[in-house]
């Protein structure tokens, strides 16, 4: 069962990087939108590495592996 917070929260973050990419975008600060937004999605990577390490273990102990 996919875990329903996780998900949430990565929606909340991506959220949250487009309003504050779009808000810098409209005061000609694009740069430091495009950091925001390498930032946010560097954020939600980690995020779902950490949901696939546990996944890989629980795999690894079901199979005896």
């Amino acid at each position: 069962m996919p875990q329903i917070d996780l998900i949430l929260r990565l929606a909340g973050i991506g959220f949250l990087v487009a309003i504050a990419y779009e808000i810098l975008d409209r005061i000609n600060r694009k740069d430091l939108g495009n950091l925001v937004a390498v930032g946010g999605a560097a954020v939600m990577l980690l995020m779902v590495v950490q949901v696939l390490g546990e996944l890989f273990k629980s795999v690894l102990t079901l199979f005896h592996l």
